[in-house]
């Protein structure tokens, strides 16, 4: 039994117990408005385990070498510099243990984006989340460089599991997402495929996976388009079959937001998504809740 085989069956046995399935329907509604004189190209975004009620953001390339805090109102309360980690096109983010440390949080920064597919290597950035909240910089406690096996991808959603394990879903125009997993050693090998198009009423553009994250019990991801959502199980994931809508997913009607490109879980039952700046210098913030429990 290989390293890997040995993690999907002990990350099988980890998320079993978990109380929470698939909510069947959701509602939602606009709650707020992103403070875009700071935040005009959110691409990142991941909720504190240390504060409650806050937020964490990266912009996209070109202005992400920072990480910013909002509370729910999208209100900006803290910006803090990376130092010792430049990025080439940061399109992702997500709190979670830290790999040295499974009762302290990190702050992973995901340099995965590559519009041109021209890129031969990729990083994500691991900060303590401890240290955002009381430094004026901040160096990364290591940095996870990798390569993909045989080819180059643009991606802009990844979340990390509770063994520290990280899942990259590529943004990819034609034929299914193509889904890694990426150890902190930087060994990365392909889990699956996840053909967005087919499971979602969206086609296009409005298909490709712009974000992802991981629910606060570890057991489902959402995986947010430019139309729509789906909230997947992880286990259905490491499968290695078809997904089933209803038991292994389920749809859920996107916000249709012009440029959405941020998805986080705010409870097990409640996530929020939010945009890019849009026309009129708007970024709104949609917050979802479930209105059934399976």
């Amino acid at each position: 039994m290989n390293r890997f085989t040995r993690m999907s069956l002990l990350l099988a046995l980890t998320i079993s117990t978990s109380t929470f399935g698939l909510c069947p329907k959701w509602n939602s509604r606009q709650t707020a408005e992103l403070d875009t004189s700071v935040i005009n190209e959110a691409s990142g975004l991941g909720k504190s385990a240390l504060k409650s009620n806050m937020l964490l953001w990266i912009n996209d390339s070109g202005s992400s070498e920072a990480v910013h805090a909002t509370d729910l109102q999208g209100r900006v309360q803290r910006t803090v510099a990376l130092s010792g980690f430049t990025n080439r096109d940061t399109e992702a983010l997500a709190v979670a243990p830290c790999p040295d440390s499974s009762t302290e949080s990190c702050i992973h920064v995901a340099d995965i984006g590559d519009n041109k597919q021209r890129r031969v290597d990729y990083k994500v950035g691991v900060f303590r989340e401890s240290e955002f909240w009381t430094r004026q910089n901040l160096a990364p406690l290591e940095v996870i460089q990798f390569k993909y096996p045989s080819a180059s991808y643009n991606a802009e959603s990844f979340v990390v599991l509770r063994d520290g394990t990280m899942l990259i879903f590529t943004k990819t125009k034609t034929g299914p997402s193509q889904i890694f997993r990426l150890e902190n050693s930087g060994r990365i090998a392909k889990l699956g495929e996840l053909p967005v198009n087919t499971m979602t009423s969206s086609s296009g553009d409005k298909a490709l996976i712009t974000d992802a994250a991981l629910s606060p019990d570890g057991s489902r991801v959402l995986i947010l388009t430019y139309g729509e959502l789906l909230e997947v199980k992880v286990d259905a994931l490491f499968a290695g079959r078809p997904l089933v809508k209803g038991s292994d997913y389920t749809l859920i009607p996107g916000p249709k937001l012009n440029q959405q490109e941020t998805v986080t879980y705010l409870s097990e039952r409640s996530f929020l998504v939010s945009t890019e700046v849009e026309s009129g210098g708007v970024a709104e913030i949609v917050t979802y809740s479930c209105a059934s429990n399976p």
